[in-house]
């Protein structure tokens, strides 16, 4: 009976979390920076509005991930895709002027 308790595998609640965030903020990130590319002076609010959002979000998917990682929940890649995620839209962001 304690061997069934112990064996269990935590389900994916920080990891799915995370990658739900972690794609929706890049999904909004891209379009609203997109979105004010070539607008002139009307375009900068949606541009700084996706860099903001693109900054705030990864903070959060790595402590979520992270959070995941210490409750041994499964399956990892759960859990490494998020931070992936992030840090390649935290890098576009950065790239694309």
């Amino acid at each position: 009976m304690m061997q069934d308790v112990v064996a269990r595998t935590r389900r994916p609640i920080c990891s799915g979390l995370a990658l739900v965030i972690a794609i929706g903020t890049a999904i909004l990130s891209v379009l609203l920076y997109t979105g004010g590319l070539g607008s002139g002076f009307e375009g900068f609010g949606p541009m700084l509005m996706g860099i903001v959002t693109g900054v705030i979000g990864a903070p959060i998917v790595v402590l979520l991930s992270l959070a995941g990682q210490l409750r041994k929940e499964r399956p990892v890649w759960m859990a490494v895709l998020p931070i992936a995620i992030s840090l390649a839209n935290i890098v576009w962001l950065l790239a694309v002027r």
